[in-house]
């Protein structure tokens, strides 16, 4: 296809087509007016998404591609996908309640506009205030089978875009005049991170935590290889050519970080066991490797492949930074780079630290400080000369209710960019500014206009920035008990291009709850048992909001969220979407499971504040109130005859399920290797849980008879293992999560001169 039939493909607006008036269920859409009515009311739509909503209505049911429509919503000029799904969501909640069945996802593909539409010619419209359609444009005389829609002329088009090159050289002037008129007083300057990414790589797996030479021509990075079966560090050129594989040992090796004098790189590589991690050196072109410091990092070996940043070279390359536990010591520790000496840098010890930052002159170190689950802030320590603090550590950046992920210093030490994330959803590179004195600049933290998915990021002195791009796409697997040897099937299931997670079904099994991050976040959606007519259900905002189970009477769910700090249960009633806080305190709370007869909740709390505090099963009134101590365990759940209480327990790096006969019973295992705390599922004879398989990318599902113990293999499947698991009422189906497809790529951003 050409590129100009491709961009003549969609178009917003036309000269010819601006009197059209469109109609579908409460929505009124006048194109003349650029105004937009729900049963009368006006909706506020921002430009680009009102043309987004023109595009869908005249699509005529047709599915179109993310790759169409940001042609035509951002003709000639990179964007990522993210402003896409931003778009589409901003549209859906401004559209109010339909608006999820109205713009239909289409997996791996895009969306499809689905109601019928109306439309008449604005005349008529005017006169008798019905709302109008416009004539359709003749189809495409090359066959084309794609959406038919006018396009503005040529000469319009070019109207626009020299109107667009004396805007922004009009706000390019005025920025200049703005930096002069600031500059002695702010930060020096230097080359500033580009608008337009492109990909460095694009191997099949996940490649990760990229660190550049010091001339920028190269960049370190690991990648789980073409068969993803070893995590290793690789060297790539800049520009082109084929990947040099470093490291090859059977332990994952990640992480790498390129010394300040180009001479070595330093890598983690996870233990065996997962216990601890190494820290490596090695030449920078290979050689012997030596293993200079053992480490207990605050992050899972999962989560050490996706996160970037976690050792840093000091300037002068005498020092290796990092962040975890040496001895019994938490910290951000200094290891010399020959392994003869290390000390603590930062002695809060009661949070974890992690992803640390050098500036170019060694003078101030920023890292990564958790506060709760999936939230933290960045923080900036200086220093001497000689690499000691000179104060406490001061926050620049407030991420709660999100996730720092990785951060860099930006040329010229005037500011940090980082990746920040809620709790399983969307990633974003963003800008904060700080002044001479290191304090953050105010209103100055912003988004980039690229980073869409960043995570791990190296940027140059000269501007040159690289980050990883991840994607991830995970849905429900369904598995019909009553067929042995059939296998899963995925269809008739909620699905979207991102995260679901956590199912369960209704008492009555004609609807599923699950947990989607569709709408950006994190939230509790509700469909029927097949898929459709799903509907967001909360607003809680992130980062964490999850393990929706219903009540035994069908009419609440009970749910967990850390949308105001600390996380809490929360009870939602279906009929009137209503939310209400159950638990409160600094005690952290989670995956909520109901008593058989529905006046009990059972819940996982921790028993202190710490972060690595116990886990305790509690019992509460389903309307809340005070609880009492069960067992020890994070997830509980109790037999349909009521005289057993099904506890899965974490510990040491292995999840265990066990039983206890109520109400004061001792405990008895079942069953160790469950994969997650939440993939198991009571029914009325046995008890479903979901088993690592033989491969990475596999599950065992298998049954556990309640009376015996004795364990049958069920079924198996080919996929990653994701979060929870539901059996059907009937005990005909199970839905299985699953992670369907997974990775990182590299992008490099040129600076702007």
């Amino acid at each position: 296809m050409s590129q100009d039939v491709q961009r003549n493909r969609l178009t917003p607006s036309n000269p010819q087509t601006g009197s059209e008036a469109y109609e579908f269920g409460p929505i009124a859409i006048d194109a003349a007016r650029h105004r937009v009515t729900r049963d009368g009311r006006a909706l506020a739509l921002p430009p680009k998404t009102y043309e987004l909503l023109l595009i869908l209505v005249r699509s005529d049911g047709r599915a179109l591609s993310r790759h169409d429509l940001m042609s035509a919503l951002w003709p000639d000029t990179f964007v990522e996908e993210a402003n896409l799904s931003f778009q589409v969501s901003t549209l859906r909640k401004t559209l109010g309640e339909g608006a999820e069945a109205w713009i239909e996802t289409v997996p791996k593909l895009g969306y499809r506009f689905t109601p019928t539409v109306r439309t008449e010619p604005a005349a008529v419209a005017a006169a008798t205030g019905a709302l109008p359609p416009s004539p359709r444009p003749p189809a495409d005389d090359r066959g084309e089978d794609a959406v038919q829609m006018l396009v503005p002329s040529r000469r319009a088009a070019r109207r626009r875009l020299a109107l667009a090159v004396v805007v922004l050289a009009a706000l390019g002037a005025a920025v200049l005049v703005w930096r002069l008129a600031i500059g002695r007083r702010s930060a020096p300057e230097g080359p500033l991170v580009g608008t337009a990414a492109t990909p460095l790589t694009a191997y099949i797996g996940t490649e990760g935590s990229p660190s550049f030479s010091p001339d920028g021509a190269q960049v370190a990075f690991h990648w789980n290889g073409p068969q993803q079966d070893n995590v290793d560090v690789y060297v790539k050129t800049v520009g082109g050519g084929e990947p040099v594989r470093l490291t090859s040992d059977p332990e994952r090796e990640v992480a790498p970080a390129w010394s300040p004098d180009g001479s070595r790189l330093a890598f983690l590589k996870v233990q065996a066991d997962q216990t601890a991690t190494d820290v490596m050196v090695m030449p920078a072109l290979g050689g012997t490797v030596r293993r200079i410091a053992s480490v207990v990092t605050f992050t899972s070996a999962g989560v050490l492949e996706s996160a970037g940043g976690l050792l840093a070279w000091s300037p002068d390359s005498r020092w290796i930074a990092v962040g975890g536990t040496i001895g019994s010591e938490p910290g951000i520790w200094l290891i010399a780079s020959d392994g003869s000496t290390r000390r603590r840098l930062t002695t809060d010890g009661s949070l974890p630290e992690w992803g640390p930052a050098f500036t170019s002159d060694g003078r101030r170190l920023a890292f990564i400080r958790e506060s709760l689950i999936s939230q933290s802030g960045v923080f900036v320590v200086p220093l001497d000369t000689e690499m000691r603090p000179t104060g406490p550590p001061v926050k620049v950046v407030e991420a709660a209710p999100r996730r720092v992920l990785a951060l860099a210093w930006e040329p010229g030490d005037r500011g940090l960019v980082y990746s920040v994330s809620s709790h399983m959803a969307s990633s974003q590179l963003r800008r904060m500014r700080l002044d001479a004195k290191g304090a953050p600049v105010p209103s100055s933290g912003e988004a980039l206009l690229v980073g869409d998915q960043g995570t791990g990021l190296d940027i140059t002195a000269s501007g040159r920035m690289v980050y990883a791009r991840r994607f991830r796409d995970t849905g429900f697997w369904r598995l019909d008990l009553t067929q042995p040897g059939a296998g899963f099937d995925d269809s008739g299931l909620p699905a979207s291009t991102l995260d679901e997670h956590t199912p369960d079904y209704s008492p009555d099994g004609s609807k599923l709850a699950f947990t989607s991050t569709r709408s950006g976040s994190e939230e509790i959606w509700i469909s029927q048992a097949d898929g459709s007519h799903a509907r967001q259900m909360t607003s809680m905002g992130g980062p964490l909001c999850s393990n929706p189970r219903w009540s035994p009477d069908g009419r609440a769910v009970v749910f967990d969220s850390t949308s105001r700090g600390v996380r809490h249960l929360y009870r939602l009633d279906v009929g009137t979407a209503e939310v209400r806080q159950l638990t409160t305190g600094s005690v952290r709370h989670h995956q909520a499971r109901w008593s058989r007869d529905g006046r009990s909740i059972y819940f996982g709390a921790y028993s202190d504040e710490g972060p690595h505090s116990p886990v305790e099963i509690r019992r509460m009134p389903a309307d809340g109130g005070p609880s009492v101590r069960i067992t020890p365990g994070s997830v509980a759940e109790p037999s349909h005859d009521g005289r057993w209480l099904f506890v899965a327990r974490s510990d040491d790096d292995q999840t265990t399920l066990w039983r206890l006969r109520l109400p004061d019973g001792q405990p008895e295992l079942l069953r160790r290797g469950i994969v997650h705390e939440s993939s198991f599922a009571v029914g009325r004879q046995s008890v479903f849980v979901v088993e690592q398989g033989g491969r990475p990318a596999s599950m065992i599902i298998s049954e556990i008879d309640i009376a015996t113990g004795q364990r049958r293999e069920v079924a198996a499947l080919s996929k990653r293992r994701w979060w929870g698991l539901a059996l059907s009422p009937d005990e005909r189906y199970l839905i299985v999560p699953a992670i369907n497809e997974a990775g990182s790529d590299l992008m490099m951003v040129e600076p702007v001169r």
